[in-house]
């Protein structure tokens, strides 16, 4: 009886100078989108590290009643240093000295930052008071603004769980100069916006050209767009924080109920608006649920995770 033995089967060097090329282009293909998430959940993560910095300080501060009543963003800025670290503070005049020179908006529009001189650039509040700009310990650096209006009630200064935030406006730069330098990545905004009203404007509410495209985003491990739909069966696919987010992309926001309603009472005047559709608003019903506005009856109310139109407003 004859035994066969088989031999030894061996890789040839085409075949391995084959598979090499091959895992090499897969690593080609695949290593920006790798380097563009790592980044950016880098950024989210400064970035919600930062807003809760800010929270902390507007209940600081308004805890000790100096919060607000001051008339310019410099004796605004005067109380709020004492409250966090800063290396360098600048006025409106020298602001590329604590801020990037330029950057760019969500459409790739140009921003000069010298351009930028009082609260009114910022699109939030009709007030001439010059800009004051930070650099911080952190390497964080912003640019901002202050409510001379702002008050708070006695019942929300004592609530610590509620944000203390919405007396100033800010654009802020959570990797300092080191780039992309664009809104939505690096530069972010607080109650702010740098663009112009470029459709209709009804009041001080300027109404965005066409509804938001956006895409539902992943709330269960980052709260940056949505504190309260997490550890959720629906946060992995929440509609509405990617509605805020294409927003905020634009230098711009999503309308309150009230703003909400207010552009539906005008909307014969507003171009784009469909007729028959839902709008969100940012005006939350439940942990899970948003106010929306229905454009051909009233409103009601709809889970975070259903396809519903925006239109972003500053």
């Amino acid at each position: 009886m004859t035994i066969y033995i088989p031999k030894n089967k061996a890789f040839t060097m085409v075949e391995i100078v084959l598979v090499i090329g091959i895992l090499g282009l897969v690593a080609v293909m695949t290593l920006p989108e790798m380097v563009d998430n790592i980044k950016s959940r880098t950024f989210n993560t400064a970035s919600k590290a930062y807003l809760l910095k800010l929270q902390e300080i507007g209940s600081q501060m308004s805890l000790a009643d100096e919060l607000t009543e001051y008339p310019t963003n410099e004796q605004f800025a005067d109380a709020f240093v004492k409250y966090i670290k800063v290396v360098k503070r600048c006025n409106s005049s020298n602001l590329n000295q604590c801020f990037v020179s330029e950057f760019r908006t969500g459409s790739d529009e140009v921003v000069t930052t010298s351009n930028l001189t009082t609260s009114a650039d910022l699109k939030t509040f009709n007030n001439a008071s010059p800009l004051v700009g930070f650099a911080l310990l952190n390497g964080t650096t912003a640019i901002m603004a202050y409510d001379p209006n702002c008050a708070i009630n006695d019942a929300d200064k004592y609530n610590t769980a509620t944000p203390k935030t919405y007396c100033m406006s800010m654009i802020y730069d959570i990797n300092a100069s080191s780039g992309p330098n664009k809104m939505g990545k690096d530069i972010l905004t607080l109650n702010a916006s740098i663009t112009d009203c470029d459709v209709a404007e009804i009041g001080s509410l300027c109404i965005a050209a066409g509804d938001t495209t956006y895409a539902s985003i992943n709330t269960c491990n980052d709260s940056t767009y949505d504190s309260n739909l997490t550890a959720n069966i629906y946060c992995s696919k929440n509609a509405w924080a990617g509605a805020k987010k294409a927003c905020i992309i634009q230098g711009m926001r999503l309308p309150s109920q009230t703003e909400l309603d207010t552009i539906y009472q005008n909307r014969e005047s507003i171009s784009g608006l469909d007729p028959t559709s839902f709008y969100w608003s940012s005006t939350e019903s439940d942990v899970s649920s948003a106010l929306l506005q229905l454009f051909s009856g009233g409103v009601s109310s709809s889970g975070k995770v259903n396809a519903i139109n925006a239109r972003c407003v500053n």
